[in-house]
């Protein structure tokens, strides 16, 4: 099978996650490598839920009982569009700190990829927090860089990772005129009042506005 750019007609590298559908289990992930192919084997007879994703694409979500339910033509993803978001909640930081953790450069590099496709797309990269609240540097952090000791409000420090996630971009070679950045601090929360601790990890993330 084969992922493609509805615009381009081009190869994509994406994530396809299969869920059954009964359970709501996630049963296995793939992935299409470069040329946008990828190898689905699913037994017969059980109801599926493919769920199609890559970064700067919409979401597609596909029931399945049986790979020879897939279009023949290869699945097609629709890039996100001008005054469009989509949320990159991998992008992950060290508590209270704009310091990247090892798991975010696989993320990041997933957005650089997308730019590189799309060298007319201009992006806002914002910041989001879970709640509004002071934020005190780390004694632990102190022989560390700057991004490890930050001290001031959340809306400052979504501002701050915002403009790490541009800083990395722009060392890969992207323009930077081509990225704003934003802290919304908390503000803006997916989820209100979490009671979780992973409810309030979906509050924090990085989410990207296509603005022109």
């Amino acid at each position: 099978e084969v992922v493609r750019d509805l615009v381009k007609n081009k190869p994509l590298k994406a994530e396809i996650r299969i869920v059954d559908k009964e359970t709501r289990k996630p049963i296995d992930v793939k992935f299409s490598d470069e040329t946008g192919k990828f190898e689905l084997n699913l037994p017969e007879g059980n109801d599926y839920e493919l769920k199609i994703s890559a970064v700067g694409y919409k979401d597609i979500t596909m029931p399945l009982k049986s790979v020879k339910e897939l279009p023949q033509k290869g699945i097609v993803m629709e890039p996100v569009k001008k005054g469009e978001k989509f949320i990159m909640d991998k992008i992950y930081f060290h508590p209270n700190t704009f310091a990247f953790l090892n798991e975010a450069y696989p993320e990041i590099d997933k957005l650089f990829d997308f730019l590189m496709r799309n060298d007319k797309v201009g992006i806002e990269i914002r910041g989001h927090t879970n709640g509004n609240h002071p934020i005190r540097r780390e004694k632990a952090y102190s022989h560390l860089g700057e991004e490890w000791n930050f001290q001031g409000s959340s809306k400052k420090l979504s501002q701050k990772r915002s403009e790490s996630v541009k800083s990395y971009l722009v060392r890969k070679g992207i323009d930077p005129l081509r990225m704003k950045t934003a802290g919304a601090g908390g503000d803006q929360p997916i989820i209100d009042d979490p009671k979780t601790y992973r409810d309030a990890l979906k509050n924090i993330r990085v989410e990207i506005e296509v603005v022109e």
